[in-house]
């Protein structure tokens, strides 16, 4: 959780709102959106600007450098001032 907290903070570096990091509580709320098929928690979903209907699955590492380059991989807005909080990820090192 303190990787996810620490991306929506580095989110806020993106102009424009362009990007947002959300989450939300699977067991709390009803998931009736296309293409979302949550088959486990924690599912984390990845809504292109451009193709909301097509959420991509997110599978990779989960920390910050494994999520800043799958969302630059997959942004259709130009994302490029989000970065990798190093002190967030040594934060998140010093806690495992």
């Amino acid at each position: 959780m303190p990787t996810w907290e620490a991306l929506g903070k580095a989110s806020k570096a993106v102009a424009g709102g362009k990007l947002v990091i959300a989450k939300m509580d699977g067991t709390a709320n009803e998931i009736d959106y296309p293409g979302v098929n949550v088959k486990g928690f924690p599912t984390i979903l990845f809504f292109k600007g451009d193709a909301k209907a097509q959420p991509i699955d997110y599978d990779g590492s989960r920390d910050m450098a494994g999520f800043v380059s799958f969302i630059k991989s997959h942004a259709a807005n130009d994302v490029s001032a989000l970065e990798v909080d190093e002190d967030a990820e040594a934060e998140e090192q010093e806690e495992a």
